[in-house]
């Protein structure tokens, strides 16, 4: 009970270094508490949400759109894997003879999953069927009564069974549809009308992934498999909970780091205080068990006030962030085991950060009571230096070797990752060597702009060199930081609207969800151009694989021959040898003269578009090749067994905006001679040139050709990605400022902390300086410049690491990354100023407060 007053009354001695503390880890465990919360309730919403769209259903499986159903072996092989808890057989969209709805067609069982997946309850009986409330309005039929479906083969009426209500979706209300009892669709569609749709919900805590692939791996042909739940807007939700949670444990990090060292500084000026202790009769554990119940009580107020303004923080940014991820919000409830579990992690943590400090303490031996000297001054020892260089000179070989090692491997990616931390950490480690030096340079200019009082100041830096390395490590870890993410994510940004402007240069692009998997046949080019409003619909295939035949890479790109030197390991010429990587290339197919017109691109008129190419700027440049230069490749057979092909092409166009940073890609015509007899890949998307006043028509046919032909289909335009990307960038600055702000307040938290600890220890001086005559105004003056030195040394380190991070994080992308640095240099600059002002702002308070001191304060304390 003893140690347990005084460790108390000792936290209660030093009340501005316990909030500075306290501060620290409440930021963590406010942060943290409410990205756990936030993700909680969100991800809960979003399983309602689909819960209300699917129903139990976790993947559907089958070929909803095709002919081709699934045989009663299919069913039986897929239903009775051990992954599967329960199933539903559905025929979706059956192509029956002579019937052209105008609404959806789905025959259903009598299980739960499908009941719970289009929205009706009761059991249907034979010749039964299930209208929307729309539906059942136009037609005219009440619940109970008879109809008779229009141009459907059988003279038999239905039963309406139940009316359930219109769904809507995000885009609004869904198509009307009639749900009919299976087998009486069957019976009438025909016996070769198979079903086609499998509704499966697996075991609880079953992989969706893991079922999909055995549903893959033993199927030809492979079925459709959709997992339900992998939604856009979860996507969007686990991006932001990852930095979120990145973020919240930087900050608790950052936050032990500084209760590390500022239990370190309170043990080192207690020192007597504990001798004392020691030479009264106190044991060395006692010591340490003081520390340890201070580090505690700072770790239990912290992360108790910390929940409970996360909580409360949660319940007031809970429907703007489900707005601002656009994500239906449903009522769901607050989990405090997870705001417990969080608030009890991190005061562990806490705690055992305090034990690094009370170890310390107790080490502290009774004869230290006389000595009267605290080892600030003490140099850094030799060891630190050489590990330092040793860091540095990793650095330099991370570097060298990401610079001229295999450029293809992911390797060389992380040598760069790694060789740019090691140099700031380098850095870092440097500082007590070079702060002196620095400062004693520092010295005489800012003696001539401040006066003599900066001269003090200077010396009171270097005298305390320990707690001043300390002070600025910490303001310069928030630049260090800040400046490679901030670039980052603008190189980031910058990518993705190039690419947007490379691919929709279109008015809508439909594209296949599936990417270079398509099964899209060409056939929906005469669809798509079948729609009103439609004046030009343009597909393109997926990607296929050329060699470059008899070619003189004298005029190509140095570097870009050297990052291609090395053999291919999946392309192998018509002699079965492996091919240079810089000799392979990937073609789309496209309708050249349509493209050539929409472009406005002038075609040479003695270029037949069936014999022209067309080519990237970023492949044309890499290879050294311009428009009507001829070109001979070989088209590789799919499965190598046919032989290789020789076409020879001339350069048509060079393509400046579409897939303009497409490294090896080519554009040939469907019709070149070449590729008469081989296989028709399969449309990757296709690009679609509208009447602008019939763009919404034009959805609504696309949509329908989604819902009853083509279901692996998606669009959009220009403006909608734009408006996506633009959304996406602005939660991104959001949480950077968010990311900066609470570094800034950790760093200026521990700086005060510091200057707090660096000024008492300083007290005596002061009041001396007070007693011969020192002015408030002189005082002021010492403290400000010397915490303004803290700041602008921490600022200076923290560019200059955060810039070669960002420098070795350039080299993974060939510089690129570095380029967005220069589109970020007004915002450093603010940052700069803005951290200076502080820096000056939190010198002037702690001035203040020493100016008022009494000349008592002379005594020992």
């Amino acid at each position: 009970m003893v140690i347990l007053m005084l460790a108390w009354k000792m936290l209660l001695a030093k009340k501005s270094r316990m909030i500075y503390m306290l501060i620290g880890v409440m930021l963590g465990t406010v942060l943290l508490t409410s990205v756990v919360l936030l993700g909680q309730m969100l991800h809960a919403s979003i399983k309602k949400q689909q819960f209300d769209q699917f129903g139990y259903t976790d993947i559907m499986v089958g070929y909803r759109t095709a002919e081709q159903g699934l045989t009663p072996e299919q069913i039986d092989q897929i239903t009775s894997s051990t992954m599967v808890q329960g199933f539903a057989q559905i025929l979706a969209a059956p192509k029956i003879p002579g019937l052209s709805p105008d609404f959806y067609v789905v025959g259903v069982d009598h299980s739960e999953i499908a009941k719970s997946t289009y929205k009706f309850t009761q059991a249907l009986q034979p010749f039964e069927i299930v209208l929307t409330e729309r539906l059942a309005e136009r037609w005219g039929v009440k619940l109970h009564g008879e109809t008779s479906i229009p141009s459907l083969p059988s003279s038999q009426p239905w039963v309406v069974k139940e009316i359930i209500p219109d769904r809507y979706g995000p885009d609004g209300p869904l198509p009307d549809y009639a749900i009919f009892h299976l087998q009486s669709l069957q019976e009438i569609a025909g016996s070769d009308v198979k079903v086609n749709l499998l509704l499966i919900d697996l075991v609880k805590d079953h992989d969706k992934q893991r079922f999909s692939r055995f549903v893959k791996d033993n199927f030809d042909p492979i079925p459709d498999v959709d997992i339900v739940g992998d939604s856009e807007e979860g996507d969007k939700l686990n991006s932001f909970l990852v930095i979120g949670y990145a973020l919240g444990i930087m900050v608790v990090f950052a936050s032990g780091f500084m209760i590390l060292s500022s239990f370190y500084i309170t043990v080192q000026q207690r020192k007597r205080e504990l001798a004392l202790l020691r030479m009264i009769g106190g044991s060395p554990s006692q010591l340490k068990l003081m520390v340890c119940i201070e580090g505690l009580t700072i770790a239990i107020i912290g992360s108790f006030l910390g929940s409970l303004i996360g909580v409360l923080l949660t319940r007031i940014t809970i429907d703007w962030m489900a707005r601002y991820l656009s994500i239906p919000l449903f009522s769901v409830s607050i989990s405090y085991e997870y705001v417990a579990v969080t608030a009890l992690s991190i005061a562990l943590f806490v705690f055992l950060t305090s034990l690094i400090p009370a170890h310390k303490a107790s080490k502290v031996l009774p004869m230290e009571f006389l000595n009267d000297i605290l080892d600030k001054n003490l140099r850094p020892r030799n060891t630190q230096k050489w590990i330092a260089v040793g860091l540095l000179v990793i650095s330099l070989l991370c570097a060298g070797i990401g610079r001229w090692g295999d450029q293809e491997s992911s390797l060389h990616v992380l040598f760069y990752v790694v060789g740019g931390l090691m140099i700031s950490s380098s850095l870092y480690m440097l500082t007590p060597f070079w702060i002196s030096p620095v400062l004693r340079i520092l010295s005489p200019l800012l003696e001539r702009i401040a006066g003599i009082e900066s001269k003090i100041a200077v010396q009171n830096l270097i005298f305390q060199r320990a707690q001043s390395t300390l002070a600025v490590i910490i303001i310069g870890l928030s630049m260090t930081l800040t400046i490679p993410i901030v670039t980052i994510y603008t190189w980031v940004g910058d990518n993705m609207l190039k690419q947007i402007e490379s691919n929709y240069i279109s008015d809508i692009l439909v594209s296949s969800n599936k990417s270079m998997r398509s099964t899209v046949p060409f056939e929906i080019q005469e669809d798509l151009q079948r729609i009103p409003g439609v004046k030009t619909a343009i597909p393109v295939s997926v990607n296929r694989t050329l060699i470059l035949d008899n070619y003189d890479f004298s005029k190509s790109n140095q570097r870009w021959l050297n990052l291609k030197s090395s053999p291919s390991p999946l392309i192998k010429d018509e002699h079965n040898k492996p091919v240079l990587k810089r000799e392979v290339a990937n073609y789309k197919l496209v309708h050249i003269h349509s493209l050539v017109k929409e472009l406005n691109l002038q075609l040479p008129q003695e270029i037949e578009p069936q014999n022209a190419v067309m080519i990237t700027a970023r492949y044309a440049e890499m290879l050294g090749v311009k428009k009507g230069d001829t070109l001979e490749f070989l088209i590789v057979p799919l499965d190598y067994k046919d032989p290789y092909r020789q076409v020879k092409v001339t350069i048509a166009a060079v393509l400046d905006q579409l897939y303009a940073n497409e490294d090896s890609l080519l554009l040939l015509d469907w019709n070149n001679s070449a590729l008469t007899g081989l296989d028709q890949p399969n449309v990757h998307s296709v690009m679609l040139y509208v009447d602008p006043t019939q763009k919404t028509l034009v959805d609504q046919h696309i949509k329908m050709l989604q819902m009853n032909k083509y279901d692996e289909i998606n669009w959009s335009d220009r403006s909608t990605q734009l408006q996506e990307l633009s959304k996406q960038m602005s939660e991104r600055i959001l949480i950077l400022g968010a990311t900066f702000v609470l570094l800034l307040m950790m760093g200026l938290s521990g700086m005060a902390n510091h200057l707090s600890a660096i000024l008492l220890t300083k007290r005596r001086e002061m009041a001396i300086l007070r007693m011969i005559s020192a002015t408030h105004g002189q005082i002021r003056k010492i403290v400000i410049v010397q915490c303004g030195l803290f700041g602008m040394i921490g600022i200076v380190i923290g560019v200059i690491t955060g810039w070669l991070i960002t420098l070795y994080f350039s080299q993974i992308d060939n510089g690129h990354i570095y380029n967005a640095i220069r589109e970020q240099i007004y915002i450093v600059i603010c940052v700069v100023v803005f951290t200076f002002i502080l820096s000056f702002l939190l010198g002037s308070k702690e001035a203040r407060m020493v100016s008022e001191s009494k000349k008592s304060n002379i005594q020992m304390d």
